[in-house]
């Protein structure tokens, strides 16, 4: 759900799966890190509408807020695995390092 900072009117609502945990926002784009799991990115300026939901990270929940750059967002899970996906898209770039451990989990 979306608020018009001025007048408190509800500007738009989406229906999600589960609760929203984290939410970062640059420019149009809204990401969020849901409760079951899924990674999402919102599109606030055109009707808003959700632009990708990668649901595939193994229900793991996120620790922490996405963070976004020019080309790509990022999660971190309780896994200890960032995951980097193209904005635009949201198709995975890459994920790394078990945190813990050092080891190279894998790289796309």
């Amino acid at each position: 759900m979306a608020v018009d900072a001025a007048t408190g009117v509800v500007r738009w609502r989406i229906p999600v799966e589960s609760k929203l945990e984290s939410l970062a926002v640059d420019g149009d784009r809204l990401y969020a890190s849901a409760a079951n799991g899924h990674l999402y990115s919102f599109e606030s300026t055109r009707g808003a509408k959700i632009k990708w939901d990668y649901g595939k990270v193994r229900a793991i929940r996120a620790i922490g807020e996405p963070v976004a750059d020019d080309r790509s967002v990022y999660f971190t899970l309780l896994d200890n695995v960032l995951y980097a996906f193209a904005r635009g898209g949201g198709s995975e770039l890459f994920s790394s390092f078990d945190l813990r451990f050092g080891d190279r989990m894998w790289v796309k």
